[in-house]
């Protein structure tokens, strides 16, 4: 029997962007026989009892950290880090750090090379944020950055339905020998949960918007 691997998880510790609770998502990960599965909030808060609770079955934890990166001057965009060890741990509660400190909460590529070490970077190219724009070249740039061997591609394919640009995308990462997999951003357990969800994100944007308003 297959075992799937659940590479970006986000829970509702990351206010107003998931509906999965901790306890809900250990259920779900048993019942599916998952191999691994990574919470990838855009903090680390939360994350103690998710690996504490999956070290007492046989599914893997993995730490990730959603990560807004400025890729170049006003050009931002997300990126996804896994801890494969300690110091990668330790990389990723710096960076929280930094970019707490930052008015946009995101990190400067240049930044993001000194904490490079233990960490993979996950470029999830499908997503909106990465195919508005010259997603290529926001890619070399980042591999002038980063080593190679430690940047991997994510391919989503919602709702089964590929990307105009995965063949293109495919082809970009045979070239310059970049590793590809699949991938899919996990924000609710059970369907009934998205109406919540999309009533939380309108809620979310909302407020931004309401926010912008009174600062002008």
């Amino acid at each position: 029997m297959m075992q799937p691997v659940y590479s970006q998880i986000v829970t509702a510790a990351d206010m107003l962007k998931s509906t999965i609770r901790i306890g809900d998502l250990i259920s779900f990960l048993q019942h599916e026989n998952a191999k691994a599965a990574a919470i990838t909030n855009s903090k680390l808060y939360g994350l103690l009892p998710f690996w504490h609770a999956l070290k007492k079955t046989s599914i893997h934890p993995v730490i990730g950290l959603t990560v807004q990166v400025e890729v170049s001057q006003g050009d931002i965009r997300p990126l996804v880090l896994y801890a494969k060890n300690m110091n990668g741990y330790k990389n990723l509660l710096k960076i929280t750090s930094s970019t707490s400190l930052r008015d946009n909460e995101s990190l400067p590529l240049r930044w993001l090379e000194g904490y490079r070490e233990g960490c993979i970077t996950l470029v999830p190219v499908t997503s909106d944020a990465w195919q508005q724009e010259a997603p290529f070249n926001a890619i070399e740039r980042l591999m002038s950055f980063l080593e190679v061997d430690h940047l991997v591609i994510g391919i989503d394919r919602p709702g089964g339905i590929k990307s105009h640009m995965e063949e293109d995308i495919v082809q970009f990462c045979s070239e310059h020998s970049i590793k590809i997999c699949a991938t899919h951003l996990s924000s609710f357990v059970k369907k009934r949960m998205l109406l919540l969800l999309k009533l939380q994100r309108r809620f979310l944007q909302a407020l931004k918007w309401q926010i912008k308003k009174n600062l002008h």
